[in-house]
């Protein structure tokens, strides 16, 4: 499955926005991105965006490379 999203700058971030016939109005939200580490979440709104629903959530860390010992 191929999704198609409008991505914008926020605040803390990148939104990336979609509507979808099997959720309806979805927004992946990266935030609290660092060079190491980033958060990410989706939200799904079936009222226009008045309130949303976390359905997922991540935290992400990047792997440190054992191999490099410079």
């Amino acid at each position: 499955m191929v999704r198609s999203f409008l991505a914008r700058a926020s605040d803390d971030g990148i939104v990336l926005e979609g509507v979808f016939d099997d959720e309806g109005p979805l927004r992946w939200i990266f935030s609290e991105i660092t060079d190491d580490s980033f958060k990410w979440r989706a939200v799904i709104s079936s009222d226009n965006w008045k309130t949303e629903n976390l359905i997922q959530e991540m935290f992400a860390w990047r792997q440190i490379d054992q191999t490099d010992k410079t």
